[in-house]
């Protein structure tokens, strides 16, 4: 289990969106931050999951 840094991007109404460099045959459709209490993201396809690990997100491949 490997985990990549995201470049995340905060909007005002706390959307996360990213990674910057993304990978361009993936939806970059993201589930809003605060649907999860737990703090897990999923890519609306399910392909990716996104963690939150001490105030940074990072991507699980």
């Amino acid at each position: 289990m490997s985990y990549r840094p995201w470049k995340i991007i905060n909007g005002a109404n706390g959307a996360i969106m990213g990674p910057q460099w993304g990978q361009p045959s993936k939806k970059l459709s993201i589930f809003w931050a605060n649907m999860w209490p737990n703090s897990v993201l999923f890519y609306m396809d399910g392909t990716l999951e996104i963690k939150k690990i001490d105030e940074d997100y990072f991507l699980e491949n």
